[in-house]
């Protein structure tokens, strides 16, 4: 059950009726069986140290859209994805603890281009979803990354 740890959003600013869900605190479990129920994953972040739900989506063969920007190109790829190119002008992240941080400035028009373009082309976004699949468990699983430790 997913009740309490969510907020509903209507935002009719988007070419088609959306209703957007934030969710927090789920357990895995529930998380699968939610990634069970979209067709994508959308994450336009101004930033990101690695991207776990990225990866999350990208291991049930999801098309997902991240942003061109820190830790998810480490393994998102035109080939498994959909790379939301990024403004030229990096934003000032006034975070106290990280002076002088920036962040990633999405292009919008752009996130919405890509989301039409997926829900017009299913087949490509499938293709993409079974790459990144593929990526995830070759180059990220836990079997290859242990391994990859041992060596040092």
């Amino acid at each position: 059950q997913m009740q309490n740890n969510h907020n509903n959003y209507n935002n009719s600013t988007l070419p088609w009726n959306s209703n957007i869900l934030l969710l927090s605190g789920l357990p895995t479990h529930t998380l699968r069986r939610l990634y069970k129920t979209v067709d994508a994953f959308v994450l336009p972040t101004r930033g990101e140290g690695w991207g776990r739900p990225y990866m999350e989506a990208m291991s049930m063969s999801l098309p997902i859209i991240a942003t061109n920007w820190s830790g998810p190109t480490a393994f998102v790829t035109n080939e498994n994805g959909y790379l939301l190119p990024i403004h030229d002008t990096l934003i000032d992240a006034k975070l106290d603890a990280f002076p002088g941080h920036l962040w990633a400035n999405p292009v919008e028009e752009k996130l919405v281009k890509i989301m039409v373009h997926l829900v017009n082309n299913p087949n490509e976004g499938a293709e993409k979803g079974q790459k990144g699949r593929k990526d995830v468990v070759d180059l990220w699983s836990h079997e290859v990354v242990g391994k990859d430790l041992m060596k040092h």
